[in-house]
Parts: structure tokens; C-alpha cells; sequence
């Protein structure tokens, strides 16, 4: 744009231009989108050239019709308000040759393009006016957006699913702890990692490398987190994940995993986010999983729903529902957070028959099933919407797979 302004100056110095000098709005045309508008109200066009043209899909007539001849009427409601701002600021710092650059969306006939915008200021014997040159950026932005959404989807994922989460930026080698659910192991774990008030990420690297980590099973360590190669890493691949034990402690030697995306990256900055979770809890789940199939593919052949309850804590973390009887357990399950202390109660005050509600309570209770070993079935009352039904519930022991 710079040189096309220095060409500007030179023709204008020529005075008027005859048929035998280069027109300037041939000059133009050899440019990409380029536009040239007032500065008055709305942004009144006073040329577009063939490129601007073709890349919107519009005639002048059809823009002068359906806009008003006005790069304002143009625009994209959101970028309205910005692009006003801009425009307003460029006149009041008005510099003549200075250049300024911003996206927005212009509605072309198939619809809005984003389009990046290189404009200045300029200034002829009827005031101040506009050009510009835009390019088309639509299907960058698109593929932005896919991105963004997807990066977004997986920061998440690692919220909820991690049970600890950093962000950090390896350009400025700092980090902070954006989810900690506390203690995790009782005298070491991935809370020493982040120790140091400073939060400087190469500081807590090796802090956690020297003191706590189990060098043998993560001897590349250092190699891979630190900045530059981790870097290298979420360039190449936008997620890293990595397994490692750490130092004994009253439970013995505990197993790690960590994922890490890449958030965002320009000249000065490389942000990402990493959550850590115990191999513990992916274990388990697999565990359930498969005790869930096998719990379903037997009893629950024969039973209009089915619970798996695990007795530690008492966390109902699987249940399957057959008819509207099956959707009513299912519903005080979700209701109560799948929680057997909170569950058991309500559905018996509102499921179960007095006569029968006690025993059904005592027979169930959390402490009750907790203090056997085999297997039982006993009968209640249930209240269903036609009236009493007796209903078994059979209690199956599965032993846990460590």
C-alpha cells in the first residue's frame, strides 16, 4: 500500500491527466480489491475496482442499489461498531500515508466474506477520503473457527476430565494452576509441581524433575518439556500426551498421565493447557466398564434396571433403564447425583409402600451392604401408577479388579 501511495502523490503532482498519460484508475485495477470511498457518513463509494467487485459477486449498480453506494451498508452487524471506531480514530491521528489494517465481514451476494482490510487516509481538494485494498481470508477464517471450536472442545474435556490443570506460555516461560482439586497423594504428588510463587515454568519443571519424578520412567523428561522442544511438539502435532510414575508415598509409587494442547502461538507468545490425571482413575473406569457389560449381559437380562454401586464411596456410576419402571430409577439416579446416600431414601419415601419402606431402608443402606459379602435378593411394595406391585431386588457381589 505504501507504494501505491508514493504512485498517488506522483500522479497527483502531474496535474490533471490526459488521455495519453496512465489513468488512475488503471493503476488500480492492477491492485487486488481496492476501493476508494468519502469520508462523510456511511462511507460513501467513489470507485471500486473489478477485483473488489468479483470477490463480493456485486455490480455497481447492484451495490449502489442494495447499499446505498455504501461500504457501512456492507458490513457485517458485529463489525460495525469496530470499523466506525477505526475509521473515526484514522481521521482524528490523520497522517497522510499511513496505513492501517483490520478484518471484517462484507455481505456478498453468496453470502458474508471475511476480508482483510488495508486502508488509509488521504486527502484531496474536496477533503479527506478512504482507499483501501481488500483480500478475501474466508476460508482461513473458516478453518479458524474449526480450529478454535475444536481446541475449545478439548480445553473442555481436560477441565473436566483432568483432575488438575495448568496453562502456561513457554515464550514466556510462566505458568498458573487453573484447576486443583486439592492434595491428591498425601505427602508428594502433581501439587509440588507447582510450588514457587514466581509460577516460572522451567523452575517447577525441574523442581518436579529432581525431586519427585521417577527418572526411569521418563528418562526424556526434560528433553521433551522443556520450551523449545515442547514447542517443536505441539507445533507438529497440537497435543502431546505423556505417562510417567512419581515418587513413592504411603501408597507406593503412583502413575501419572498428562495431555497437552497448544492454544495459541505469535511472535512473543506460545500458550498451552495440560491437565494431569492418575492412571488410578482411568484404570477404574475401564473396570466399570467392563463390569457394567458383564453385570447387564447377566442379571440384567431379567431385571427392568440395573445398578452398579461401588461400595467405597458409595457412587453409583452405571445404571440401565428397560420401560417407564427402569426411566423412574434412572431419573432419581440423575436427580441425586448418583449418589446411593441420597438416591436410596427418596426413591423409597416416594417409590416404596410404608409398610415395607423401613426394611426396604435398612436391608439397602449403604452401611448394610458394606458389611456383606454374598449375594441376596429380598421383596418390597412398589408404588406403581396402577397401584401396588411386589418387586424383587436381588444385590450381586462382583469382586473389584485392582
Amino acid at each position: 500500500m505504501r507504494w501505491f501511495n508514493r504512485l498517488f502523490k506522483s500522479i497527483k503532482r502531474q496535474g490533471s491527466i490526459n488521455a495519453n498519460n496512465i489513468k488512475l484508475d488503471d493503476v488500480c485495477k492492477l491492485l487486488g480489491g481496492y476501493y476508494r470511498c468519502s469520508a462523510k457518513d456511511g462511507y460513501p463509494f467513489l470507485f471500486l475496482s473489478d477485483n473488489f467487485l468479483d470477490i463480493l459477486g456485486w455490480t455497481k449498480k447492484e451495490i449502489e442499489q442494495n447499499f446505498d453506494n455504501k461500504l457501512f451498508n456492507m458490513l457485517h452487524p458485529y463489525d460495525k461498531k469496530n470499523l466506525l471506531e477505526d475509521k473515526t480514530n484514522a481521521l482524528d491521528i490523520y497522517k497522510q500515508g499511513s496505513c492501517k489494517d483490520t478484518i471484517v465481514r462484507l455481505l456478498g451476494k453468496n453470502g458474508y466474506h471475511w476480508v482483510s482490510d488495508s486502508y488509509s487516509v488521504l486527502k484531496s481538494d474536496s477533503g479527506l477520503f478512504f482507499q483501501g485494498n481488500i483480500t478475501d481470508i474466508s476460508d482461513y477464517m473458516k478453518e479458524k473457527e474449526v480450529k478454535d471450536e475444536e481446541r475449545n472442545q478439548m480445553m473442555s474435556a481436560l477441565t473436566m476430565d483432568y483432575t488438575t490443570v495448568i496453562m502456561g506460555d513457554l515464550k514466556q516461560n510462566t505458568m498458573v494452576v487453573v484447576k486443583d482439586n486439592g492434595q491428591m497423594y498425601n505427602d508428594y504428588g502433581i501439587d509440588d509441581l507447582f510450588m514457587g510463587d514466581n509460577k516460572n515454568y522451567m523452575y517447577n519443571l525441574r523442581n518436579f524433575y529432581e525431586n519427585i519424578l521417577v527418572k526411569e520412567s521418563f528418562p526424556n523428561f526434560m528433553e521433551i518439556l522443556s520450551p523449545i522442544p515442547f514447542m517443536d511438539a505441539l507445533k507438529n502435532k497440537d497435543s502431546v500426551e505423556i505417562q510417567y510414575k512419581i515418587m513413592p508415598n504411603r501408597a507406593g509409587y503412583e502413575t501419572l498421565y498428562a495431555r497437552a494442547i497448544r492454544l495459541y502461538d505469535d511472535t512473543h507468545h506460545f500458550k498451552f493447557v495440560m491437565g494431569f490425571r492418575p492412571m488410578d482413575e482411568i484404570r477404574k473406569k475401564e473396570n466399570v466398564l467392563e463390569l457394567q457389560r458383564e453385570i447387564i449381559e447377566g442379571i440384567g437380562k431379567d431385571y427392568f434396571s440395573v445398578l452398579l454401586l461401588d461400595l467405597d464411596n458409595g457412587q453409583i456410576y452405571s445404571f440401565r433403564e428397560a420401560g417407564k419402571d427402569g426411566k423412574r430409577i434412572s431419573d432419581f439416579c440423575r436427580t441425586y447425583h448418583d449418589l446411593w446416600v441420597d438416591f436410596l431414601p427418596a426413591y423409597a419415601q416416594n417409590l416404596v409402600s410404608e409398610e415395607t419402606r423401613q426394611s426396604f431402608l435398612d436391608e439397602l443402606s449403604l452401611e448394610m451392604l458394606q458389611s456383606k459379602n454374598e449375594d441376596f435378593s429380598m421383596t418390597y411394595e412398589y408404588l406403581s401408577d396402577t397401584g401396588i406391585l411386589y418387586y424383587q431386588a436381588r444385590v450381586s457381589y462382583v469382586k473389584k479388579r485392582d
